[in-house]
C-alpha cells in the first residue's frame, strides 16, 4: 500500500459518516500490518459512537497484531462495550496483538465468563486469546 493510500484511508477514519469510518477500518484490517502505521488513528476509533466504526477499528487492530500494542488499554475497556459483537472484536484483537498484561488477562477472564446467551462468540473469543497469551513465546 503507498502512503498516499494509507493517508487517504487514515482521513476517511475521522468522516462524520459512520459507514465511511466503518468501511475505511474494514480496508485498513485488510491489510494486516502494513497499515501499521495507522494503529493510532485506528485506537482512537474505539471510542467512536457508532458500534460498527469502533468494532471494524478493533477487528483492523488484531489484524495487523502486535505493532498495535499500542492500543491494549483502549481494547481492554471495550471488552464491557454495551454491544456483544464490539466485545467479540476486542477480544480477537487482545489475542492477536498478545501484549501479556493483568489488565489484559482480568478483562479476558471476566469476559470469558460472561453467560448471557447472545455473548456466547464474545466469551469463546476471550478463552482463545487467554490460550493465545498462553503459549510459550518464541525468541525473536
Amino acid at each position: 500500500m503507498n502512503d498516499f493510500e494509507l493517508g487517504a484511508l487514515v482521513a476517511r477514519l475521522a468522516d462524520p459518516d459512520p459507514v465511511v469510518r466503518t468501511q475505511a477500518a474494514k480496508e485498513l484490517g485488510k491489510r494486516g500490518p502494513d497499515a501499521a502505521e495507522a494503529g493510532q488513528a485506528l485506537a482512537l476509533l474505539i471510542a467512536d459512537p457508532d458500534p460498527m466504526a469502533r468494532s471494524m477499528a478493533a477487528a483492523a487492530l488484531g489484524k495487523i497484531g502486535p505493532p498495535a500494542g499500542h492500543a491494549v488499554d483502549a481494547l481492554v475497556v471495550m471488552l464491557a462495550d454495551p454491544v456483544i459483537p464490539a466485545r467479540f472484536w476486542a477480544a480477537d484483537a487482545l489475542g492477536r496483538i498478545a501484549v501479556d498484561r493483568p489488565n489484559v488477562r482480568q478483562g479476558l477472564e471476566t469476559l470469558a465468563q460472561d453467560t448471557h446467551p447472545m455473548a456466547k462468540a464474545a466469551s469463546a473469543a476471550a478463552r482463545k486469546a487467554l490460550r493465545l497469551l498462553d503459549r510459550p513465546k518464541t525468541p525473536e
